[in-house]
């Protein structure tokens, strides 16, 4: 059982992260578990075709320590999982968006997963 759960929600608090989230205030380690989600969220009510049961799933060769994927052409997530910082993330040509970050990047074949994920290894571009 998980102990966080035996405590009752601050629904005060919760409103209060979620409101300084959506009004793009920088993730704390409070509320960086909350602020992907409703990034993810965003992105996929931008691009619901990426998140339809037609949609392609393409994964994309990074190395033994990354899980990386394509929905369509439209969306990509990539994450490293363990021993991540040398990775190589192959087949993501064209203009990109960290809806993360909210950085842009302009890619052409390949590109280190460091440049794309930063410190926490984690990115979810967008097309542009």
């Amino acid at each position: 059982m998980d102990p966080d759960n035996r405590r009752p929600v601050d629904w005060v608090q919760r409103a209060t992260a979620l409101a300084a989230v959506r009004s793009g205030a920088a993730a704390t380690p409070q509320t960086m578990k909350l602020s992907l989600i409703v990034r993810a969220l965003a992105l996929r009510a931008r691009r619901p075709k990426a998140f339809d049961e037609r949609c392609t799933y393409e994964p994309l060769v990074a190395g033994p320590g990354v899980c990386a994927f394509k929905r369509g052409e439209e969306v990509a997530a990539l994450v490293g999982v363990r021993e991540w910082e040398g990775a190589v993330v192959e087949g993501l040509d064209g203009r990109w968006r960290d809806v993360l970050a909210e950085v842009d990047h302009v890619l052409g074949g390949e590109a280190p997963l460091k440049d794309l994920a930063g410190e926490h290894g984690l990115a979810l571009l967008e097309r542009r």
